[in-house]
């Protein structure tokens, strides 16, 4: 464990960025990025599951805003 200052994410010293670079300095050790990978890039592409849910979550909405018109 390593205590950081809180710094902005393009510092060098940001906990992510010291994470990467110790990861990269210890054999064995792995840096599990959680967003700039290929699985978080494919997460979001389309699939046929998209569809039916944003028909589901518009539906949902609609809902909402009828409730919220006739109950103001």
């Amino acid at each position: 464990m390593q205590r950081v200052r809180p710094v902005s994410i393009t510092h060098p010293d940001h906990h992510v960025n010291v994470a990467r670079r110790r990861a990269a300095e210890e054999q064995g050790a792995v840096f599990a990025d959680q967003f700039e990978n290929a699985a978080n890039l494919r997460s979001g592409l389309p699939c046929s599951c998209r569809p039916p849910d944003v028909h589901l979550v518009r539906d949902i909405y609609d809902g909402v805003l009828r409730a919220q018109a006739l109950f103001p």
